[in-house]
């Protein structure tokens, strides 16, 4: 039943989004969305401010450990001290949840072009199956950070002859879209330094690839 739901959703989401939108009904929804990023915005406050309250106490009862000849509760006192004190700041960084959130959910495959399509980036790049490196041309000041955004329904391959992939590439890691940071590799799509920044396939020999990646650049901070 769950999934017909879904399914009757999709279908009449689809529907709706082949014909332009009414002025009046673009009116209601846009109403709608800053309804809701003001509720999650109180909620994530809400959020933030119970860890406040559980890191207050957390550190009375480290400053008591810390007080004993032995104290086996020291460390694990202070790893979840950190651990709250850095999703309250998360939790009040409305454009690094955001971005977080992307970031999963291009992970888990769940992120849609149509979300790619609605991404208000001032710098996209298209990525070359071809070329090991393509270059990203954008200038990123002190602390800057960005997410790159692979649109999830581009697909490139090795050749002619094997089966097309997306940016996470193959499950031998062949194709995969790699994150080029100067010489080194980064580890993830999250990136503090565009001036040595390029892209490419995970591919010894480009030279027979075919297909190309678009990517975006979302600016976070």
């Amino acid at each position: 039943m769950k999934q017909l739901a879904c399914t009757l959703l999709l279908i009449l989401s689809t529907g709706l989004l082949a014909v332009e939108t009414p002025p009046e009904i673009k009116g209601v929804l846009l109403r709608r969305d800053a309804a809701r990023a003001e509720a999650d915005k109180a909620l994530h406050e809400a959020q933030a401010k119970a860890n406040d309250e559980a890191v207050k106490e957390l550190e009375k009862l480290f400053k008591a450990e810390k007080k004993k000849k032995i104290q086996p509760l020291a460390t694990e006192l202070e790893q979840r001290i950190q651990a709250l004190n850095k999703e309250s700041a998360l939790l009040r960084d409305e454009r690094l949840l955001q971005a977080t959130a992307i970031n999963e959910r291009l992970a888990r495959k769940e992120f849609t072009a149509e979300e790619w399509d609605a991404v208000q980036a001032q710098v996209s790049v298209t990525v070359q199956a071809k070329e090991l490196h393509t270059g990203v041309k954008a200038t990123m000041g002190p602390g800057e950070l960005y997410l790159l955004v692979p649109h999830p329904d581009d697909l490139w391959q090795n050749n002619a002859e094997t089966p097309k992939i997306g940016w996470q590439g193959h499950v031998d890691g062949s194709m995969k879209l790699i994150v080029y940071l100067g010489e080194k590799i980064g580890d993830s799509l999250f990136v503090s330094d565009t001036n040595a920044l390029s892209l490419g396939p995970k591919d010894s020999a480009c030279g027979d690839n075919l297909g190309t990646i678009r990517v975006k650049l979302l600016r976070v901070h």
